[in-house]
């Protein structure tokens, strides 16, 4: 394994950490999607009056919250994660390039906490739409 090598297996590494560190902080809006989630399913599903097809067309609409905090989330992320590459690039042109790679990964932890709010707005809004959904299958 040469050098480069390495520095990539490490660089990838450390990536993975500040992800998981990041999805950490939102750990209570995932649990809490997850479950509304399923209790909006099994409204589908438990309204005897409500014929198959009804219920998996019910079913199917929970999801809809749920990609769309996905993609906007990704999209967050995705952003970041492009600055990270340009800024990686730049530091692969210069000799002393670990301690810019270093920075780099610096600032993408930094522009992932940027991002914290506006992903904590987009869980909360699906939060929202998926209780104002559910309400209304009690109806």
């Amino acid at each position: 394994m040469n050098t480069h090598d390495f520095s990539e297996n490490l660089i990838d590494y450390k990536i993975i950490n500040i992800d998981k560190r990041y999805r950490e902080l939102f750990k209570d809006y995932i649990i809490e999607s997850k479950k509304l989630t399923h209790n909006c399913q099994f409204n589908c599903y438990n309204n005897k009056n409500v014929d198959l097809k009804e219920s998996e067309n019910c079913s199917r609409n929970c999801f809809l919250p749920m990609i769309h905090i996905k993609k906007n989330i990704s999209k967050l992320i995705e952003n970041c994660k492009e600055n990270f590459e340009k800024c990686k690039q730049n530091a692969n042109l210069e000799k002393s390039n670990r301690s810019k790679i270093d920075k780099c990964l610096e600032n993408y932890e930094k522009d992932l906490m940027l991002n914290k709010e506006e992903a904590e707005y987009i869980y909360s809004g699906y939060l929202k739409n998926l209780n104002e959904l559910m309400k209304n299958q009690k109806k």
